[in-house]
């Protein structure tokens, strides 16, 4: 099991209400915008301190889930030492293994989160390029670029609309012990996390609950599975 960036109390007290559903999203981000949101949001960055340090134009940029945000009508890759959360559109992130995860349930000490990233093996089948994605071509440059920052938005936005519809993936994860461990939602790795005894639990469990594991309430439930 990988560890996560032991804030985990700050967080608890920071996200007491959190979006039990996930975000409905209508906008499809494309490899000419591979970002999460169709436009920057007003995000609120939460420090070490737990107070709000600043209100930054921000968005998630879909590569690696990382923050970008607009300086003077800039894009440019935060820095995002000392972090502990970010709200934007009504939605809290937190940091797992560096990257924005959103925060979907909180319960005693264990949290369900939700990552969308680019699916890179779709992309590199379909060959296409895209601002901030890596390929093969001269678009590999721009990904450079854009990761240091430096990218125009208003040249982005022009562009917005006439890339190709950008593969995602959208994967869960189970964070516990105060944030200490995590483990991916599926049936298999929550089962490689189990002794043989909690395997045969898990199993009766996973059938008394009828867990759906597309489902994010249904994945709240395995929260209940793993006692404090």
């Amino acid at each position: 099991m990988k560890r996560v960036w032991n804030v985990w109390g700050l967080v608890i007290l920071l996200s007491s209400v959190c979006s039990v559903a996930g975000w409905a999203q209508k906008w499809k981000p494309t490899t000419k915008w591979p970002y999460l949101f169709k436009e920057f949001q007003q995000t609120q960055v939460f420090s070490n301190s737990g107070k709000t340090d600043k209100t930054i134009e921000a968005n998630i940029h879909l590569e690696y889930s990382t923050l970008h945000y607009v300086d003077n009508g800039t894009v440019m890759a935060a820095d995002t030492k000392g972090i502990v959360k970010v709200v934007m559109n009504g939605k809290t992130f937190i940091f797992m293994n560096g990257e924005l995860v959103e925060l979907l349930h909180t319960k005693d000490k264990k949290a369900l989160v939700k990552r969308v990233l680019v699916d890179e093996k779709k992309l590199n089948s379909a060959s296409t390029g895209a601002y901030g994605m890596k390929m093969e071509t001269s678009a590999s440059r721009e990904m450079a670029t854009i990761q240091r920052g430096g990218i125009i938005l208003s040249q982005m936005k022009s562009e917005q609309e006439d890339g190709k519809v950008l593969p995602t993936k959208t994967e869960y994860f189970l964070l516990l012990e105060d944030g200490q461990k995590i483990i991916k939602a599926t049936k298999g790795e929550v089962e490689k996390a189990l002794t043989d005894k909690g395997k045969d639990e898990f199993k009766t469990f996973v059938k008394q609950n009828k867990i759906k594991w597309k489902e994010e309430e249904s994945l709240i439930k395995v929260l209940d599975f793993f006692k404090d």
